[in-house]
């Protein structure tokens, strides 16, 4: 929140991350005293990190688009996952 206070989606933060990030990143430590761990970014619909920034940004885009009676079309250039994580 502090980094988009005065953003005009401030009030939509909180949906658009709970909508988004509708699946678990989990921390695995890496040894036994769980000084150190690794944060799975690989559980999300299409098992890319990708899905993270992606899914975020297609429902800020969403969002920044209601009411304007214009379509957005999302255009990526992949080799697999991209277009699939913003979809």
């Amino acid at each position: 929140r502090p980094f988009a206070a005065t953003d005009a989606l401030l009030a939509e933060l909180t949906a658009i991350t709970t909508e988004a990030f509708d699946f678990p990143a989990p921390r695995v430590p890496l040894n036994a005293d769980d000084r150190y761990s690794v944060l799975e970014l690989f559980h999300g619909p299409t098992a890319a990190f990708k899905d993270f920034g992606a899914r975020f940004l297609a429902g800020c885009f969403e969002r920044l688009n209601r009411g304007s009676g214009r379509v957005v079309n999302i255009l990526v250039a992949t080799s697999g996952d991209t277009g699939g994580a913003v979809a």
